[in-house]
């Protein structure tokens, strides 16, 4: 099954089972992934392009979040339901790996260049890991500094 199908098919479950804030997500998710599919190649979106819309939609309630900062009750209140929004969408998105991978992977490249060790995240971890992250793990592994 694809995503755009998985999505699809949970729009209609929480329409049907009146959960209207999940629905309301998801159909923006799905009408975002549909009209990437269709300015792209007039056709439906594949999966890395579900992925993609999902990522901005989540990144843009997440930039909310850090600029609401939870002063006040109804601040608290709109980043309470944002994150139940991300949450929703981390759905539609790969697991990341978690950090302890990231360093086990990195381990196993003692003393490779930066660019071989993000090329075989990239190669086998695509969209699962912050390459941030694993950039600034590799030199403090470098450095012998402590994670």
């Amino acid at each position: 099954m694809s995503i755009l199908d998985k999505i699809k098919t949970d729009l209609e479950t929480a329409r049907r089972n009146g959960k209207k804030k999940t629905a309301m997500i998801l159909n923006v998710l799905y009408a975002d992934a549909l009209k990437i599919g269709k300015d792209k190649r007039n056709d439906l979106p594949t999966d890395a392009e579900c992925i993609q819309s999902a990522k901005r939609i989540s990144k843009s309630c997440c930039d909310t979040i850090s600029f609401l900062g939870g002063n006040s009750a109804s601040q608290n209140l709109q980043i309470s339901e944002l994150q139940s929004e991300v949450e929703i969408l981390s759905e539609y998105l790969p697991k990341q790996i978690s950090k302890a991978e990231c360093i086990a992977e990195i381990k196993k490249f003692d003393g490779a260049n930066i660019g071989s060790i993000m090329k075989h995240f990239k190669e086998n971890f695509a969209d699962q890991y912050n390459g941030k992250d694993v950039s600034l793990w590799i030199n403090q592994l470098r450095n012998l500094k402590e994670i």
